[in-house]
């Protein structure tokens, strides 16, 4: 394969065995570290999860243009998600991003303003109205005091614990109607999961 970290060709033409599952996301740091986190513990299971970061520039609509570039490149991957923030994105641009995902097969998870909204869902609800990446930061310092915006890193140890709060504090953000904050990064983590606890029943 054609990129970095995704999957090679073995001997013969034959690829990985396994449901290979490819995740774009435009956060350098924190996204990284996330989604390597469910790499590694699933590694040794029939579920492969290949994370890349894609250059953005914050915009949804580049983000889903390059992981529908990875996806055409990468054919053995099973299935392939582009995780990204909403940020200052017009709404054009993000109406943009839903309908070519949709048009090319990828699953698309979108946070508004920010990933860090999800990250924190793991410790607390926020009845905010709207919330700046600042103010996301912030109630993630809350719990983990060494969290700040030029330290974008929670241990994924602490944060796998909170999945399931996350999840269902992510639901109840639904139900508030809101557009920021705002998150549905919980598809992609319900499905991980899955296979995770899948995994640790065989």
């Amino acid at each position: 394969m054609s990129k970095a970290g995704y999957p090679k060709r073995l001997t013969g033409g034959r690829t990985r065995r396994g449901h290979l599952i490819g995740i774009a996301y435009d956060g350098e740091v924190t996204e990284e570290s996330y989604f390597r986190g469910w790499q590694q513990i699933l590694a040794q299971g029939t579920v492969h999860v290949f994370p890349e970061y894609v250059k953005s520039g914050g915009n949804p609509k580049i983000a889903v243009r390059e992981a529908i570039k990875l996806k055409r490149r990468n054919r053995d991957i099973s299935e392939m998600w582009c995780v990204t923030d909403v940020d200052d994105a017009s709404n054009a641009d993000v109406a943009t991003a839903k309908s070519e995902a949709a048009q090319n097969g990828l699953n698309l998870c979108l946070s508004d303003r920010c990933f860090e909204i999800w990250l924190g869902l793991h410790f607390a609800k926020s009845a905010k109205a709207i919330m700046s990446e600042a103010e996301a930061i912030a109630l993630i310092a809350q719990h983990q005091p060494d969290y700040s915006a030029k330290n974008k890193l929670v241990p994924f140890s602490v944060l796998l614990p909170e999945t399931d709060k996350a999840v269902d504090n992510a639901k109840w953000l639904y139900d508030q109607s809101a557009n920021n904050p705002s998150t549905n990064v919980d598809k992609i983590v319900i499905r991980l999961a899955k296979f995770y606890n899948r995994q640790n029943r065989e």
